[in-house]
């Protein structure tokens, strides 16, 4: 069927995003083949000695979209193309978040060095005494430097930052001059009534249910436990907690059901949802998907109170088109196309049903018992639920495995268990918020937000439910389903009822070939070994179970490595972590980590100071979120992952020098050694060599104080070693030393960023 047959509004706002987002890119590629589509348009309608009207229509739709790009993103909105060096700077700010050494401070420029055109939104980072006494709606003034963000690997800074509509980082080269104090912006008032909101829901019903309730109806996703955040994304279904068109949809369903019952006709009910729809908006802060659902809605609503009918799938590319048109830097929000498509996905499947309903003739009424009517209604909603399930999930597959390269296996499963507990939450949740002063209607929600949590703790927990989806078979399947939905989108298919049974098959091929290639990476049996500047990583595989060792300082930038590891590796669970040493940086690090892999145990040394005992209740608190179990290492004794053990010989007691680490890993009578930075030094060399007397691979990693020239040499002495992994800066073979291990047939790998040690060779 073509969705856009008869509808000339929607196609011709449909080619003007695309031709947007294209040249919006930067991609070379695709700025010319957004070029190259007006021509082939008019081309094809040549060929098909159609009229060319339309066609001409949606070459200038084309046109003007490519220079709107080209206008804003080229030629305005990147500041540092436009301003260079030092620069005065001033104008009001719109938020600021305190860390603890560091406050991140957004502000929006009225003017930079007097030029013309120089609004922009800023972002800048201040040491907390330089941030003191800065509150959001302060006019400032300043000094500094605009700069342009920088892409760390395969992650955008660019684009992420100007998805949030910043356009560059300010650097601070003089000091900041308040202005005026002003009124804090309307945003945080709101934000302020949000939180006032979540209280009152946790004091009317109970902790948790309270904070699931702030999540679903007001998008305060912080409140909610660290656990069941990890456990909706690894059973997919993030956007229940996400604010999108579908909590929006039931709230207005249920308020139409609502004045339904007093007697209030649908047209009336348009009026007050159009009303709800705006306040609704404004009370969840304008989030990219609620402002998409919710302009889609007030116009589905004016076109019914005005005309009595409406186009949903009009009204959905009118809305994307309107929030793009007044903030261009939302093409790059990810949320905004997962939404977007994922309602294009039902859209076409409820089309799909009207017109299978209106070309099939009305059977007789059967005489059934009750029982059986309520089996087949169930029975039939559950069909509708994953048939939509399958569309929505079919529309958004690619681009979830591009971007995000992991996907859950159990989405559509888990989607049409918890979409009735969830629908029955808000509006119980919504009616406590209403009446729970009066009628105690929160005491209600305890069994279905019990159960949401159970359930999702329950699936989460099995193996291989979220698996990589960088695999080449995997990424080919999931193109091949969004083909077949396009194809399914755009063309008139003859047997459509065929055609969706093949898309739903090649869905779970997708997600079948995901789990096997998972488990394929899962029981090769390797060590992978990948050097950083300050710290050292190792990820084991053994006997099907799955380990990381994390040496050397633990922050943001080691949390990154570790995830762009078991990205690499396409691993997205880990059976044990094991860590070397304490440090304060651990505490973030575990709980950035684990709010993106589930790790089953964590491994760590036993407290030895007292230092090390509030680090470690702390990563306890944090462990305890995740439903993550800790253990230790024993001295002299291993532990083991699968069948390679590993043995903590040398671990630095936090705060009495610097760090230092020695391990041993054993599989099959192999020994691979790792020692750190500084363990071939004088006051370390004699225990280093007792434990390195029987080892095969001696690993010499590069984390730690730079010891340069004072480092030291390898000498002969390390007699039974086969393999050396050479990554200290500083650490060379003596000439002696060197002649003799190539004598005796040593590999020697020199500054490697990673080597696969395959096991039991």
């Amino acid at each position: 069927m073509n969705i856009f047959d008869k509808r000339p509004l929607a196609s011709i706002l449909c080619i003007m995003l695309m031709g947007f987002v294209a040249f919006s890119s930067g991609e070379v590629w695709l700025r010319v083949l957004a070029i190259a589509c007006a021509p082939l348009l008019l081309l094809f309608s040549f060929f098909k000695k159609s009229n060319f009207k339309f066609p001409i229509a949606l070459c200038a739709a084309l046109v003007i979209s490519i220079l709107l790009s080209h206008v804003y993103f080229d030629l305005w909105f990147f500041p540092e193309n436009r301003f260079s060096g030092v620069r005065e700077l001033e104008g009001e700010v719109i938020s600021v978040d305190d860390g603890d050494e560091t406050a991140r401070i957004v502000f929006k420029t009225e003017r930079i060095s007097d030029e013309p055109f120089s609004a922009y939104t800023l972002l800048m980072f201040l040491d907390s005494d330089e941030a003191n006494g800065i509150s959001p709606g302060n006019t400032i003034r300043l000094r500094g430097k605009i700069e342009c963000f920088e892409d760390k690997g395969d992650f955008s800074s660019k684009k992420y930052y100007a998805s949030q509509g910043i356009n560059a980082k300010c650097i601070l080269s003089d000091s900041i001059e308040v202005l005026s104090e002003g009124e804090p912006p309307i945003s945080e008032k709101i934000s302020s009534f949000r939180e006032s909101l979540t209280r009152r829901a946790m004091l009317l019903s109970d902790n948790y249910s309270g904070r699931l309730i702030s999540a679903l109806l007001l998008g305060e996703r912080d409140t909610l436990s660290a656990k069941l955040t990890l456990d909706f994304r690894r059973i997919g279904v993030t956007h229940m907690l996400a604010l999108s068109g579908m909590h929006l949809a039931i709230l207005s369903l249920g308020l139409t059901k609502l004045l339904a019952v007093f007697g209030i006709g649908k047209r009336t009910a348009g009026i007050f949802n159009i009303f709800f729809t705006a306040a609704y908006m404004i009370l969840t802060g304008f989030p990219v998907s609620v402002v998409r659902a919710g302009i889609m809605l007030i116009i589905l609503n004016l076109l019914f109170v005005t005309v009595g009918s409406h186009d949903s799938l009009t009204s959905l590319s009118v809305a994307v088109f309107l929030i793009c048109l007044f903030d261009p830097t939302s093409i790059f929000d990810i949320s905004l196309w997962l939404s977007a498509f994922a309602t294009l996905g039902i859209l076409v499947y409820s089309e799909y049903l009207s017109q299978s309903i209106n070309r099939r003739k009305k059977p007789e009424r059967e005489r059934r018992p009750l029982y059986l009517k309520i089996l087949f209604g169930a029975l039939n909603w559950l069909k509708l639920s994953l048939f939509a399930s399958v569309f929505a999930i079919s529309a958004t597959l690619l681009i979830s495995t591009s971007t995000f390269g992991e996907i859950s296996v159990l989405s559509l499963i888990s989607t049409a268990i918890l979409s009735p507990l969830i629908e029955v939450i808000m509006y119980l949740g919504t009616l406590t918020l209403i009446l729970g002063g009066i009628i105690p209607i929160g005491k209600l929600l305890f069994p279905f937000t019990r159960a949401v949590g159970w359930i999702s703790g329950a699936l989460s927990s099995l193996d291989n439910v979220y698996v990589s989806a960088s695999g080449i078979i995997t990424v080919i399947l999931s193109l091949a389903t969004s083909i077949l939905l396009v194809i399914f989108f755009v063309f008139k298919i003859q047997r459509k009822r065929i055609f969706i049974a093949i898309i739903a098959i090649s869905l779970c091929a997708t997600y079948s070939s995901a789990i096997i290639a998972n488990l394929s990476t899962r029981n090769t049996e390797d060590i992978i070994y990948v050097n950083g500047e300050d710290r050292s990583t190792f990820v084991i595989k053994s006997s099907g179970e799955v380990g990381v060792i994390c040496s050397a300082s633990y922050n943001q930038d080691a949390t990154a490595e570790v995830t762009s590891t078991l990205t690499a590796q396409k691993l997205s669970e880990l059976d044990y972590y094991f860590t070397t040493h304490y440090g304060f940086g651990l505490i973030s690090h575990l709980n950035d980590l684990l709010s993106t892999c589930k790790v089953d145990v964590l491994v760590l040394p036993n407290p030895r100071n007292e230092d090390e005992k509030t680090i470690f209740k702390r990563v306890e608190n944090v462990c305890k979120q995740y439903g993550t179990d800790i253990s230790h290492f024993v001295s002299k004794t291993p532990f083991f992952c699968g069948d390679v053990g590993i043995t903590l010989n040398h671990s630095t007691v936090y705060g009495t020098d610097t760090i230092r680490t020695a391990f041993t890993l054993t599989n099959n009578g192999v020994i691979y050694t790792y020692l750190s930075s500084g363990m071939l030094m004088e006051d370390n060399i004699n225990f280093s060599k007792r434990i390195t007397r029987s080892t095969d691979v001696l690993i010499l990693g590069s984390h730690g104080k730079s010891y340069g020239a004072d480092f030291g040499n390898i000498d002969e002495s390390f007699e039974n070693v086969r393999s050396f992994i050479l990554c200290t800066e500083g650490l060379y073979f003596t000439q002696d030393a060197y002649e003799y291990y190539v004598r005796k047939g040593c590999k020697i790998y020199t500054h490697p960023d990673a080597v696969s040690i395959v096991l039991n060779k």
